[in-house]
């Protein structure tokens, strides 16, 4: 009967441990950080967006630059009238008259707009291809942090499970107790509920894993759909490396920086419409059918225009209002982006180096609760502590290991922190 009972309970035991881990297909490989900091470079909606953005900042700045050009267009013409119209026995305008016409024609002079929309767009090229790098770090920091809050979690199921097994045990034991009537009713019922308690922390645990797990596949950019099991490889290399680092100069800092140079250029280009317009031209026509008074067929034409604009209700002294407007919000955003990111830097250092002291003391703090635990566990079974207390330091070493666990875990998230403010985040995939 013994040995039955004995093999019931290795089976419960069992099943509970399988139930508790995470359940993967045999093809599911354990991915590292660097792994899905790759796949995060290439699946991350918010790194495609940016990407377009820059796409787009190119196409503009090439549409400037050929603004500057010469354009070349071809005209083809065919006219019908009733009547034809004669001067004297000149024709002005024939039946049927067809034209053919050949222009070309080049900007010389329009106050510097060209060259400032030119400048305009490869400043707004340098902030986009900044703010795609700001982005691509932001990226790398977050997919960091949720795969290790994944770890975190999963390793908290592992202490939820230990407490479970050991309550389990705790049970088997007091209840033989009970039945020899050594331990009452009231001691049972408080082993139960604890057990109950720890049963379902480790329900929790469980279910903070798949949250965690969903998270990091989101900020990856993979679908809910996908399989995904954590390396449990020792990838913290980069954490050793983020208090050597140098602190560099932040993306966004730099973007900011374009832009106003960007917003400058508007306003120069602005500016500019107050200034006459100069355009050079020249065309061949050819009129195969009919007649067009004054032009005749197979001629050549160069001529020059000058367009100064007098008045236009006040439009281009709003349009440099409002290119002095986004210049003053340009540098605003500067001088904000500037002291977020000094304030991140201190914020972070400050953040690594409490995390550190906290590991350090928590390590001490485990010792004693699992040196208190085995105290009460021997003076358990010598009856000099009761039950209740046995409990207390079982509950006691639980928490302390869990705090312990989160501690670890809070220095690496803080070493991530550090390295973005750094503006050294790709350190993660290096």
């Amino acid at each position: 009967m013994r040995s039955l009972i004995i093999k019931m309970l290795v089976l419960t035991w069992l099943f509970a441990v399988i139930i508790a881990a995470p359940v993967f297909s045999e093809e599911t490989q354990p991915l590292t950080l660097k792994e899905l900091c790759r796949i995060a470079l290439q699946k991350n909606p918010s790194l495609s967006e940016a990407n377009a953005s820059v796409v787009e900042s190119e196409a503009m700045l090439r549409k400037t630059r050929g603004a500057m050009l010469p354009t070349l267009a071809v005209e083809s013409r065919y006219s019908y009238v009733s009547k034809p119209t004669f001067f004297g026995t000149t024709p002005i305008l024939e039946k049927d008259t067809m034209i053919n016409r050949v222009e070309i024609q080049q900007p010389i002079f329009n106050g510097g707009q060209m060259q400032s929309m030119a400048g305009m767009a490869k400043w707004t090229l340098q902030a986009k291809l900044r703010a795609e790098s700001a982005v691509k770090s932001f990226v790398l920091a977050n997919v960091a942090i949720a795969y290790y809050n994944a770890k975190k979690a999963y390793e908290f199921i592992a202490v939820a499970n230990a407490s479970v097994k050991h309550l389990e045990s705790g049970f088997e034991s007091a209840n033989k107790l009970y039945k020899a009537g050594v331990v009452t009713k009231s001691d049972m019922l408080r082993i139960e509920v604890a057990l109950a308690g720890a049963k379902d922390q480790s329900i929790k645990a469980k279910n903070d894993y798949a949250s965690a797990v969903a998270v990091l596949k989101s900020i990856t950019g993979m679908s809910q759909e996908e399989e995904i099991k954590i390396s449990d490889l020792n990838d913290e290399e980069w954490l050793k490396e983020s208090d050597k680092l140098p602190s560099g100069k932040r993306s966004e800092l730099e973007s900011a920086d374009f832009a106003v140079k960007a917003a400058k250029a508007r306003l120069r280009a602005a500016a500019g419409m107050y200034q006459p317009g100069i355009f050079l031209t020249a065309d061949y026509e050819n009129q195969p059918k009919g007649a067009q008074f004054p032009r005749r067929t197979d001629t050549f034409g160069v001529g020059i225009v000058a367009r100064l604009n007098i008045y236009d209700g006040g439009q281009t002294q709003a349009t440099i209002d409002m290119a002095k407007a986004a210049v003053a919000r340009a540098e605003a955003e500067y001088r904000k982006i500037k002291q977020e990111t000094d304030l991140q830097l201190v914020t972070a250092q400050n953040e690594v180096v409490s995390a550190r002291s906290r590991v350090e003391s928590l390590k001490t703090q485990v010792a004693s609760a699992e040196e208190t635990l085995r105290l009460n566990q021997i003076g358990y079974r010598e009856g000099v502590y009761n039950l209740t207390e046995l409990l207390l330091a079982e509950s006691v070493l639980t928490n302390a290991k869990a705090t312990s666990i989160a501690a670890d875990f809070d220095l690496k998230i803080a070493g991530i922190n550090l390295l973005l403010a750094k503006g050294q985040a790709e350190a993660l995939v290096k």
